[in-house]
C-alpha cells in the first residue's frame, strides 16, 4: 500500500486540489440562495391578463385573499416581501408545494387554473441575509 500511496502522491495531490476548487466554487452559490431581496412586486396573471399587482415590501403579518382562477377560486398568502398558493383544487397541487417565493426569477404556476404569479423589482443595494 506504501508503495501505491508514493506512485500515486502527485494524484492524490491534484485530486485534493480539484476537491477543494469545486467545494470552493459552491460557496457563493449558497450565499446568493440564502439571501432575500427587498422591495419586490408580485404580478398575479390569469391566462396572461394582469388580475393583480401587490408591493410585498409593504406587506406586514400573513394575510389571505382569494382569486378567481379558470376552474377554480385559489387562496394566496402574503407577507413581507413572500407570497404563496395557500390552497388551489387543481390536481397536482404543485403551486400549492411550491411554498413561498421570495426572489425574483421563481414564478408560482398553477396551469390548471390559468394563473401565474411573477416577482419583480428588488432593490440590489438592500440585501438581507438570512
Amino acid at each position: 500500500m506504501k508503495d501505491f500511496m508514493k506512485r500515486h502522491k502527485t494524484d492524490w495531490i491534484v485530486l485534493g486540489i480539484v476537491l477543494l476548487l469545486v467545494a470552493g466554487s459552491l460557496i457563493p452559490y449558497f450565499v446568493i440562495t440564502s439571501m432575500s431581496v427587498e422591495n419586490l412586486i408580485a404580478l398575479i396573471y390569469r391566462r396572461g391578463e394582469l388580475l393583480m399587482q401587490l408591493d410585498l415590501s409593504k406587506e406586514g403579518e400573513e394575510r389571505v385573499f382569494v382569486i378567481e382562477g379558470i376552474h377554480s377560486e385559489m387562496e394566496i398568502a402574503v407577507k413581507h416581501n413572500a407570497i404563496k398558493v395557500l390552497h388551489s383544487d387543481c390536481p397536482g397541487q404543485d403551486c400549492v408545494h411550491m411554498g413561498y417565493r421570495d426572489k425574483p426569477g421563481a414564478p408560482i404556476v398553477c396551469a390548471y387554473n390559468g394563473v401565474s404569479i411573477v416577482l419583480e423589482g428588488g432593490d440590489p443595494y438592500s440585501v438581507t441575509i438570512g
